[in-house]
């Protein structure tokens, strides 16, 4: 059985697992001034032509606003708390690390990266439970986006440290006075100024709370 969909230029064509892009054009195109479309068929001269090319121009703007979406949306926070008490032990145990170099996937002495530095002091002091990577570390806890109400203790996002497609690429230990704890790719394992002008300020996104 055929069926004629008067919007494409004078098209009959079964309605096939393999052509069914053309049922999908036609719903989309309903919505499509008859002005733009008389002007966007005389560009495209030939219909199968018409159909692909509006076909691939649906499927990008599916994948962009898909990503774009994505990007700005926030995933909701995961209740982490751990008891207050545990901060300054939690605090210490992260600057007997200062000087251990940067090691990507990194858990010891040896070497240990941004992430591992927060795991393993929590670890330590027996506070479990917690993931590995910044990223997921991220979601976990009270989300705090003005820095002006970050507590001692805190962990402190950043974004764009390096190219990547992840949101969020390191994560700090906040130590108070805007400072923080951090396994640097250069210094390693030191304390950086949160409001480093020239770097950590425009790479903070936000902070969370584990502590409570």
């Amino acid at each position: 059985m055929y069926q004629e969909f008067p919007i494409l230029p004078k098209i009959k064509f079964k309605i096939s697992s393999i052509r069914c892009i053309h049922h999908a054009l036609y719903l989309h195109f309903q919505r499509i001034p008859h002005h733009t479309l008389f002007f966007m068929k005389q560009f495209f001269k030939k219909p199968l032509h018409f159909s692909l090319i509006m076909g691939v121009i649906f499927l990008i703007s599916g994948i962009v606003g898909y990503y774009f979406l994505g990007f700005f949306s926030s995933e909701p926070q995961k209740e982490t708390y751990f008891s207050k008490d545990k901060i300054e032990v939690f605090i210490a145990t992260a600057e007997t690390y200062m000087g251990v170099p940067n090691v990507l996937g990194g858990n010891d002495y040896d070497g240990i990266d941004a992430s591992g530095l927060v795991y393993v002091s929590l670890l330590k002091n027996n506070l479990k439970g917690f993931p590995r990577v910044s990223e997921e570390m991220s979601h976990c806890g009270i989300k705090i986006e003005d820095s002006a109400l970050l507590k001692r203790g805190d962990l402190l996002f950043f974004a764009k440290t390096y190219e990547t497609s992840k949101k969020i690429t390191t994560v700090g230990i906040y130590l108070g006075s805007n400072q923080f704890l951090h396994a640097s790719s250069k210094r390693g394992v030191s304390v950086n100024a949160l409001n480093d002008p020239y770097y950590w300020a425009d790479k903070f996104q936000f902070g969370t709370r584990i502590f409570n």
